[in-house]
């Protein structure tokens, strides 16, 4: 059974990110963290909109980052609008304090991190959100961060 086939029957009550981080465990195997060209979105369609993958190739958020992939869900909850980005590996990233300490928590250990918190977007809505931080990169070497996240207007 194909690993797509194997999420898509998981339970509908099972959390989104839960089901990202499952078939990222699935993914890398034995290996400390599977590298970005290993994810396919359609293995995970069910989250993918809600999903985002950040560039960490320079090391610490202080040094910079970029969103590479943005997912169509998660743009409202920065209130941005779709049609005035383009493409959205062009896309600056939105700062959310708390995930940005996590972003470097995660390329600093390789390891998985949870977030939850809330933040006000560029329309003034307070958001609450959750997140799972997954370490994208080769050897042991963290190049990217896979995240999942929910989020509500509260």
């Amino acid at each position: 059974m194909s690993k797509a086939l194997a999420l898509k029957q998981e339970p509908e009550t099972r959390r989104m990110h839960e089901a990202v981080r499952q078939y990222w465990m699935s993914v890398k195997e034995n290996r400390l963290f599977p590298a970005v060209e290993e994810i396919e979105p359609g293995c995970i369609a069910g989250a993918w909109n809600h999903c985002f993958i950040v560039d960490m190739r320079k090391g610490h958020v202080s040094d910079g980052f970029r969103y590479t992939y943005m997912g169509h869900d998660l743009m409202g909850a920065y209130g941005m609008d779709m049609s005035s980005l383009g493409r959205c590996d062009n896309a600056t990233a939105p700062h959310v304090g708390s995930m940005l300490r996590h972003f470097d928590e995660v390329a600093e250990s390789g390891e998985p991190a949870m977030d939850e918190s809330e933040f006000i977007n560029t329309h003034g809505d307070r958001i609450k959100y959750r997140c799972c931080l997954l370490p994208l990169g080769r050897g042991d070497k963290v190049q990217y961060i896979l995240g999942c996240m929910r989020w509500k207007t509260s």
